[in-house]
């Protein structure tokens, strides 16, 4: 029996998402020790969730194969917007650790951004 080739077993949308799950993993490592006040489960558990989600991805196509439709658009689609939630999460955190308020309203961060320019 000889092993599939590489472009067999990766999806074009598996690359979206590895390269998304290394963006939110490198910068847990580095911006994760200065937001003091957050728990690092919360930062953690947001990747853990991420990689949850494309195993029940892949446990679909696996059992039923037939019920799944355009999964890569899913993969790739879902990585871009878990990222972006990523951020947004992240900004928020680090500008409630610099102004020692507990929560931002979408406003509240984007008028923030637009002031540190």
């Amino acid at each position: 029996m000889t092993a599939a080739p590489i472009s067999e077993m990766l999806f074009p949308a598996d690359v979206v998402f590895c390269a998304a799950t290394i963006i939110m993993s490198v910068c847990n490592v580095r911006f994760g020790p200065r937001i003091a006040r957050a728990p690092k489960v919360f930062l953690w558990g947001f990747v853990i969730f991420v990689l949850a989600v494309r195993v029940s991805i892949w446990g679909a196509m696996i059992l039923a194969p037939d019920k799944v439709h355009d999964a890569n658009a899913g993969i790739a689609g879902s990585s871009a917007i878990f990222l972006a939630t990523y951020f947004l999460h992240l900004l928020g955190a680090t500008l409630a650790q610099k102004s020692k308020k507990m929560s931002w309203s979408f406003a509240e961060i984007r008028a923030a951004l637009s002031r540190s320019r």
